[in-house]
């Protein structure tokens, strides 16, 4: 699956020449999957039209539960899960595979990344797979997963050498690994097939923060973003490393700008809380004094509390409710996990735990004992996930801390 451009299904969906409904579902199916992979909007329409014109296609149905589940709709994801289950006991072995696959991932199976990576051994050309998979050992918390990702990703590879959407994934990977120059050349191909390629762009950009070169990332998204739907699944995240880029080079007000108008939930709905919350925690820490809109990422953060996730997401929390200044959600929040790392749970024990509790002892003044606390987790926030670039706020909160408790 190409998707080096976007296409232009309107002629798929309405030509006359197009009469048989498989073929008709196909082509959406095709077109959805295109912008799934290039992280643009529209998918979801797109998918639903196919599994009107052809109610038994299962992978338009096990398509459309993976995107309810990236956005956290449960609830449409278990129905769309359903019928994809109901198509796929009638179909071929591939599509079988293929949403049992998926509904692994979809319902949380903590095996969901082998069950994924058996699919491709017999089917490596099944592009939303593949880009899941790669999504999946992106955030494992069992160790480090950056080495597991990049072999991944290296197996596929001669699988989709056509394929522009699989080169500005594995941008990243070779620019996380130290070879931004390498990335930057290799996303700069792919932007030049398809210039919205998002995957690409984000590659690109973090090629650029590798290299140091803030000013040239911000003189690339500011052309870049504007033609970018707000829709689309990578824009709050790339809006975030505009404002990074501004915060690094000392441009608080353009920093503060880009985050009023792009990241805060209150003015742009459907935000990551990973984005907005770690953005304000770093302009706290560049000037303690400075007042900030914490207000709409601490109740982001409490309803984001209530419902089961990510070791990631839990520092983001913390970090939102340390922020903030609110005490009982950082509360509950501490007890979660002190109650699951006594049951066991290595990366909450090891991690999130050690982390949340510098954040909040960070918060409240104590910066020895914030020290203390993030010391002891420095080597294991790698197991986290995410980007050198997201984790690298633990770092700064450390090196804050010493120099606020007066340590060398």
């Amino acid at each position: 699956m190409s998707a080096t451009a976007d296409c232009a299904d309107s002629a798929t969906a309405t030509s006359p020449v197009v009469r048989d409904r498989a073929r008709l579902a196909q082509g959406l199916y095709d077109c959805a999957a295109g912008r799934i992979l290039a992280a643009r909007p529209g998918a979801g329409g797109l998918l639903r039209r196919a599994s009107a014109a052809q109610p038994q296609d299962a992978p338009a149905h096990a398509a459309l539960a993976l995107l309810h589940h990236r956005a956290g709709r449960r609830e449409a994801a278990a129905r769309r899960l359903d019928r994809a289950a109901g198509a796929a006991s009638r179909a071929s072995r591939r599509s079988r595979s293929h949403v049992d696959a998926i509904a692994a991932v979809v319902t949380g199976q903590k095996d969901a990344p082998r069950r994924v990576g058996a699919h491709l051994s017999r089917y490596p050309g099944d592009a939303l797979l593949a880009q899941e998979g790669a999504e999946l050992l992106t955030w494992e918390g069992d160790a480090d997963p950056r080495p597991a990702r990049r072999a991944f990703l290296a197996a596929l590879a001669p699988h989709y050498e056509a394929d522009g959407w699989f080169f500005g994934e594995l941008a990243f990977d070779v620019a996380e690994a130290g070879g931004p120059a390498a990335a930057a050349a290799m996303a700069r191909r792919v932007l030049a097939r398809d210039p919205g390629n998002a995957p690409a762009a984000h590659a690109l950009v973090h090629a650029h923060f590798e290299a140091g070169e803030h000013a040239s990332g911000i003189a690339f998204l500011r052309t870049w973003l504007p033609g970018y739907s707000p829709l689309g699944a990578e824009h709050s995240h790339l809006v975030w490393h505009l404002a990074l880029f501004e915060l690094r080079l000392g441009h608080e007000a353009a920093a503060m700008s880009v985050y009023r108008r792009a990241l805060d939930p209150s003015a742009v709905p459907g935000r990551r809380l990973c984005d907005s919350a770690s953005f304000l925690w770093r302009r706290h820490l560049a000037r303690p004094e400075a007042a900030l809109p914490w207000e709409p990422v601490r109740a982001l953060a409490r309803r984001e509390s209530a419902r089961s996730t990510s070791a990631f997401n839990d520092v983001h929390l913390a970090m939102a409710f340390a922020g903030s200044g609110d005490g009982d959600g950082m509360g509950r929040l501490l007890r979660r996990l002190r109650e699951q790392a006594d049951a066991g749970e290595g990366v909450a024990g090891e991690v999130t735990l050690p982390l949340s509790l510098g954040l909040d002892a960070y918060g409240r003044g104590d910066f020895a004992a914030a020290a203390r606390h993030l010391e002891g987790a420095a080597g294991a926030v790698p197991r986290l996930g995410g980007s050198n670039a997201q984790r690298a706020v633990f770092a700064d909160t450390l090196t804050a801390a010493r120099r606020r408790a007066t340590r060398p």
